[in-house]
């Protein structure tokens, strides 16, 4: 249905600052009839613009309609070529018609060629083709024209000509019609012509042109009016990126129509023969509903059934609908159709319905003051209200996945024409609002006493966002909705996999769609053997907001240019003063179900955060026993935004982004106790719980967690074995006993008797068990930088084994991030320096960002392998503080000194004592390097060490600690 006009030029980003316009000799002459020295010196009174690759010399659009409304458009354009892109970019000229009522566009053009010669367009290049549809469920019969530009070059000046002239009128009774006085160039003049009959009425409006000029005259009966604008600047993008409802290009609007009752009876004249209730009443539902809402719901599903959306703009049928009969025959039809069988279904039920025709949004809409049918595109349903305490409905007939009473956002809040004798102006359609869409989305976290919980994700929709998730998930389940959603819960939930989706049926709106997903292991929800930890995100209620407003600003610091500067703020002067958004709620519900043996910690405090015009309220609580509920609600606010509402908006996500996740913790029972102090209370309550479930292998690993804090080693040991026997397939078991095998008899990490390879061995059969898990192996690498006596990077230690460890941990997380690698990379560079393995080291510390930490690892490998002058050269590179410098060199002594490397420890550290605060302290330290001699206090011949490979006996799971680490000091 919409009456398309040619637009002056696309339009898109920029601005320039005005120049003089030549008023001799006048462009303005009949086209094609200026010399080619007439059209050069126009061309040099406006110089060429490096910013643009083209200028307009002029530009006039010219709109006759005869007495029959009839309409004859003309536009002609007068452009130079200044740049490579407008060469290749505007080498052709087109022009769009129907068959139905135009005739054929003429199109005409002629090429200046620097060299002063004129070549005009072949018109045997001239091409004609139907117009490809923009989706693949619209067929239309307009056709284009187009044709290639001859001789175009740089310096090069176009003129063009399309006429496009109507053989029947679109629509007699009043057109309305929209030109923009802006392009994506500057222009040096534009004028738009109206020549009407006088009898004809005649409204214009006009936005943005304080200066424009306005020319009336009526002359034998037509009523002709120009309107003239000079120096135009071209058209610039705005810097806050969301849709607007304002008329943002300067403009001049003008309609035919007499009032919107004389259009409104007009339509009817053509729609009304058109909208046969007996032909509808063959697909009425049977037995209708007797309640009026449930009987218009019944009919609304049943046309969707019968017949599907399809675009035909074929002729006649660009603007008057087709009979319910040759509707339902074919089963399907356009929005005009489908809504003119609607209301001839609810009229045949005994429900009064109107067509309604609006112009779909965002954008200008239609304008109260000027009636004319032109800039419409969609058509409704208007159902009247049927007593003082019912209101109106509208239904859109081609949105299937909405239920009745609830519109698309692109229909709400614009001005509607309803097809009525009692029309007499545009009614309203009721604004979007927050209530319009809304989410509430129950996520249920099942933790478990230990490990990753399960979590199920319930939304209950409602609005447009039940139309959404209807259209998305209301169909089968495909492979590819199925990867959406295996990557949704492993994103949102760190969960290993999908394990259920469920949902409503996408027709039935008599009961709730509810979209159920639910995943397992999902470690957003996390228990270990002494607390468990829900974590949410309160900006995830955010998402429906556009892009833009999680965007950063672009920097105005010292750094930038002139030019960006410049940039900036035309960016900043093109801004509309309101924006449009889709209004939202999300409700976010958190219900943790808390596991056996654990209690909450304290809850956070509620609170509200404005967030410009929009509000996030956050709720905790425990409603009922073993559970704790969360709800964090979004509501967006008002769908127009002033630019500083859009502005603080954007402020308030931006630092809602910065804030850190909600953690919703919980003690493990005993353990809580033992970090109060309460030793027997806290292994009475393991105890307890052993006693209650013996055979359960998770609750002798607490208990064997809190004897070893006690400095029970012995003890915890025995109950970590008992573990693995009891549950020979848990790899936390295995892990616990290794943690305990590191420990001695008192409970000294590698104290005096620890057992180093048992633990080793008990390390290797988790990380068997539970190849994922990365702590059993992180643990092991570390274990593996000590020897037998407890010394840490000790000559017999397995380093190649510890950085082997670390390095596969990398490569099993590269994908996690850079926060997720750095524990793993720091201890790897040690352990590199450590094995002397410099050279990987110096390569690992050029791939890393700065830090002293790693200034220090650089100056003791360096001053390791050539001398401890490089090592000071090394501390001297890059700019850094003199305290930082001497900090380095410092650190990198002690490193050293580590290392046994005495003399150049004490080389370095002298060094670095320039202006030291604690210069005295660290001069002793130095001459105690100078008198050090390296010795080793290993074993004569040092075997390498051989890992305790897994072997079952009959009897148990696991072999008992060797005497050595089970036996006292």
């Amino acid at each position: 249905m919409t009456r398309p006009f040619v637009p002056a030029l696309l339009l898109t980003l920029i601005t320039i600052a005005p120049h003089a316009f030549a008023q001799s000799p006048d462009v303005a002459a009949p086209a094609f009839t200026l010399s080619a020295p007439d059209l050069q010196t126009l061309s040099t009174a406006i110089p060429v613009d490096k910013q643009f690759p083209a200028q307009i010399l002029y530009e006039e659009a010219k709109y006759q309609v005869a007495s029959d409304g009839t309409l004859t458009y003309t536009h002609r354009l007068v452009y130079r070529v200044d740049a490579d892109a407008a060469v290749r970019g505007w080498a052709e000229v087109s022009a769009q018609w129907d068959p139905w009522y135009e005739k054929p566009a003429q199109i005409h053009a002629r090429v200046l060629q620097p060299d002063g010669t004129f070549v005009d367009l072949d018109q045997k290049t001239i091409t004609d083709a139907p117009v490809k549809a923009e989706d693949d469920v619209t067929f239309s019969s307009a056709h284009i024209r187009r044709a290639p530009l001859p001789g175009m070059a740089i310096g090069s000046i176009i003129e063009e000509q399309e006429i496009t002239e109507e053989k029947t009128p679109y629509f007699a009774a009043g057109a309305l019609y929209r030109f923009g006085f802006r392009s994506n160039i500057p222009a040096a003049r534009i004028r738009m012509i109206t020549e009407t009959p006088a009898t004809l009425p005649y409204k214009d409006l006009i936005h943005d042109l304080p200066n424009l000029k306005v020319t009336r005259e009526e002359t034998n009966g037509v009523r002709r009016v120009v309107y003239e604008q000079t120096n135009i600047d071209a058209a610039h993008r705005y810097d806050i990126e969301l849709a607007t409802n304002q008329q943002i290009i300067p403009s001049v609007e003008f309609s035919t129509g007499a009032s919107w009752a004389s259009v409104a009876k007009a339509f009817s004249a053509m729609s009304d023969p058109q909208t046969v209730t007996a032909e509808a009443e063959t697909i009425l539902p049977s037995p209708l509903p007797t309640d009026r809402l449930a009987k218009i719901r019944a009919i609304v599903k049943e046309l969707h059934h019968q017949v599907r959306y399809t675009g035909v703009e074929f002729g006649a049928a660009r603007l008057t609908p087709m009979r319910p009969s040759e509707v339902i025959q074919r089963h399907y039809g356009d929005c005009k159709d489908k809504a003119t069988l609607l209301v001839a279904m609810l009229r045949a039920a005994g429900i009064k319905a109107n067509l309604a025709l609006l112009d779909v949004g965002p954008g200008p809409d239609v304008s109260p003051a000027l009636p004319g049918i032109s800039l419409f595109d969609h058509a409704i349903v208007y159902v009247p209200a049927d007593g003082p305490h019912t209101q109106p409905l509208w239904i859109d007939a081609t949105a299937e996945t909405f239920a009745v009473g609830s519109l698309p956002y692109e229909d709400e809040g614009r001005q509607s024409l309803v097809i009525s004798p009692d029309t007499t102006s545009l009614t309203q359609i009721p604004a979007p609002k927050p209530e319009d869409s809304v989410l509430i989305e129950t996520r249920t976290f099942k933790l478990a006493e230990f490990g990753p919980s399960q979590v199920e994700e319930q939304s209950d929709t409602h609005g447009i966002i039940d139309a959404t998730y209807r259209a998305e998930f209301g169909g089968p389940e495909t492979p590819k909705v199925h990867e959406n959603l295996e990557t949704y819960v492993k994103n949102a939930y760190l969960a290993k996999t999908l394990t259920k989706y469920e949902h409503g049926d996408a027709a039935d709106f008599e009961h709730p769609f509810l979209l159920t997903v639910a995943a397992d292991k999902a470690t957003r929800g996390n228990s270990s053997l002494v607390d468990a930890v829900v974590v949410i995100f309160p900006n995830s209620t955010i998402n429906g907001l556009p892009p833009w407003f999680s965007q950063q600003p672009p920097s105005e610091g010292p750094d930038v240019s002139a030019d960006a500067k410049r940039e900036l703020d035309l960016e900043r002067q093109s801004r509309p003063a309101s924006f449009a958004i889709r209004p939202y709620i999300h409700e976010q519900r958190t219900r943790i179900l808390i596991p056996a043996g654990f209690t909450a910690r304290p809850l956070p405090a509620d609170k509200t955060t404005q967030l410009g015009p929009a509000t996030l309220t956050e709720t905790y609580r425990t409603p009922e026993p073993g559970v704790v509920e969360v709800r964090f609600r979004f509501n967006s606010g008002a769908s127009t935004l002033t630019t500083d509402q859009a502005l603080a908006l954007r402020t308030a996500v931006l630092e809602l982004n910065k804030r850190d996740y909600v953690g919703i913790y919980f003690d493990q029972a005993g353990a809580r106790e033992l970090t109060a102090g309460h030793i027997r209370e806290a292994l009475t309550i393991d105890r307890k719980l052993i006693a209650a479930r013996p055979d359960d292998a998770l609750h002798h690993l607490q208990l064997a967690r809190a004897l070893l804090d006690a400095g029970i080693g012995s003890e915890a040991q025995a109950e970590a074995l008992r573990a693995t026997q009891l549950d020979p397939k848990l790899s936390a078991a295995f892990a616990q006993y290794a943690w305990t095998l590191e420990h001695n008899a008192l409970g000294e990490r590698f104290g005096k008797g620890f057992d180093l390879h048992a633990s080793i061995a008990a390390y290797n059969r988790a990380i068997e068990l539970d190849p994922d898990d990365n702590e059993p192996r992180y643990d092991l690498a570390i274990l593996k930088e000590f020897d037998a006596r407890g010394e840490r990077y000790a000559a017999d230690a397995d380093l190649p084994g510890a950085i082997a460890g670390y390095k596969d941990l990398i490569e099993r997380n590269k994908s996690k991030g850079e926060q997720a690698l750095s524990l793993y990379r720091e201890n790897l560079m040690y352990a590199l320096l450590y094995a002397r393995q410099y050279a990987e080291l110096d390569t690992m510390i050029a791939s890393l960002p700065s830090s002293n930490s790693h200034r220090q690892l650089a100056i003791a490998s360096i001053t390791a392998q050539h001398g401890a002058p490089a090592g000071i050269a090394e501390a001297e590179r890059g700019n850094v503080a003199q305290s930082e410098r001497n900090q380095n060199l410092l650190g990198a002594g002690n490193l050293l000194a580590n290392l046994g490397l005495y003399p150049e420890a004490a080389d370095v550290m002298t060094a670095g004592m320039q202006g030291a605060a604690d210069a005295a302290q660290d001069a002793r330290r130095i001459e105690l390097y100078k008198s050090l001699k390296k010795v080793s206090l290993s074993p004569r011949s040092p075997k390498p060490i051989q890992p305790t490979p897994y072997k079952s006996p009959p009897s148990v799971s696991w072999p008992a600690p060797s005497p050595a680490s089970s036996s006292s000091t």
